[in-house]
């Protein structure tokens, strides 16, 4: 590829690397100084360390969370001005320490609660309705949607992505702790709440006509905080509804 142009490889996360692909990196690294590729790792500020991460010799670059103004147009995407006084704004930024996800959450759980009591002060409501941490503050965004939590947790289990076929055939499984009647609609609140994306939007696919549209959580935080959210008992029997919805896959595919 990079023959024919320059190539710019971005892995994302890497302090959860494995063995084979810190191979290929180093390989790529160790390559020769000619080659037209930029290789772009990012890693969590102290996560490799804790995991014995990446020792990869490259240039680093340490990112710090984001100034006002850019907390601040973050936010404008997020809710519009309309809702954006400066008291929120101040507010929210220093609630979040520059931290992007916590800043748009944050925005989000405040529109979610605007549209549920209009005449509200927000600030003086989100002081009291938006934790602390990060992780609070995603288990209190999934619990403002009590249906759509359970669709979550559901996709959770399945992986950062997962098909409307996988979570469409765990749910109907008859001993999956979780299984619900609006399945479709709970996904769309997820998406509407900015919590899932839909990856095959073009496919337009709807409950029961056969589309294979995909679904990926926004971020693997929101997908982490959805899985904590279940009990013990209830993940190991979504984990082996979900074994056993695979194996009837694969023994269907060896069949055919």
């Amino acid at each position: 590829l990079d023959e024919q142009a320059p190539v710019c490889l971005v892995m994302e996360d890497v302090h959860w690397i494995d063995p084979s692909t810190r191979v290929l990196v180093q390989r790529l690294i160790d390559g020769p100084s000619q080659q037209r590729v930029l290789l772009l790792l990012t890693q969590r500020s102290g996560a490799a360390d804790a995991a014995g991460g990446p020792a990869f010799e490259v240039p680093e670059l340490v990112l710090g969370g984001l100034g006002a103004e850019a907390a601040r147009t973050l936010l404008q995407g997020a809710i519009g001005l309309a809702m954006l006084d400066g008291d929120l704004a101040r507010w929210l930024t220093q609630r979040a320490d520059g931290v992007p996800l916590f800043i748009e959450e944050s925005a989000r759980m405040a529109a979610a609660i605007a549209a549920q009591q209009p005449a509200i002060d927000l600030t003086v409501a989100l002081r009291d309705a938006v934790p602390a941490t990060l992780q609070d503050l995603l288990m209190a965004r999934l619990d403002q949607l009590p249906l759509a939590k359970r669709a979550a947790q559901l996709g959770s289990a399945l992986g950062r992505s997962f098909s409307w076929g996988q979570i469409e055939a765990v749910n109907g499984h008859a001993d999956s702790p979780i299984r619900l009647a609006t399945l479709a609609r709970a996904l769309d609140a997820l998406v509407q709440a900015g919590l899932l994306t839909l990856v095959d939007e073009a496919a337009g696919a709807r409950e029961g006509d056969g589309g294979q549209r995909s679904y990926a959580f926004k971020h693997a935080l929101v997908r982490a905080a959805a899985y904590q959210s279940m009990l013990e008992r209830d993940r190991k029997r979504l984990h082996a509804s979900i074994a056993a919805v695979l194996q009837q896959q694969v023994s269907g595919l060896c069949s055919s």
